[in-house]
């Protein structure tokens, strides 16, 4: 297993253990962040911000409705289409969130200056950016 693979699966298992108690997946929580930071969302936009299946996304938005962690309403402009927002209990998991994406980054860029962190970032989102491309390309 190469070392960038080894991080990701650290860094899943570092948020889950600490999750454990609220019973939240991997999935799960990205998801939670992806609405946290596009409020008002739907699911076609969870979908192919994720590069998932629409029914994928349904799966997890119903778990997160059922833990009592968003809200789904549908839309009166659209009535095939549901908006998507952090219920109150969902912004309470999303401020434990952060603390712990802070304090994993804490341990992760340790000893790291604020270059390499800025040199790091941007070769992540070069590589996104490579992802997002190939996948889209393969949709095509």
């Amino acid at each position: 297993m190469d070392t960038f693979s080894v991080i990701v699966r650290c860094s899943r298992s570092f948020l889950e253990k600490r999750l454990k108690q609220y019973d939240i997946s991997f999935n799960e929580q990205i998801m939670l962040m992806y609405i946290s930071n596009n409020q008002f969302t739907n699911q076609d936009s969870i979908a192919k911000n994720f590069m998932t299946d629409k029914g994928t996304v349904a799966k997890a938005i119903k778990k997160l409705e059922e833990k009592g962690l968003i809200l789904r309403k549908e839309n009166p402009s659209n009535k095939r289409e549901n908006i998507i927002t952090l219920s109150p209990k969902g912004r309470d998991i999303i401020c434990y969130m952060n603390k712990l994406l802070t304090e994993w980054q804490e341990i992760a860029f340790k000893d790291f200056s604020k270059e390499e962190i800025e040199e790091m970032k941007r070769l992540e989102g070069k590589m996104l950016k490579n992802i997002a491309k190939t996948d889209n390309e393969e949709q095509q």
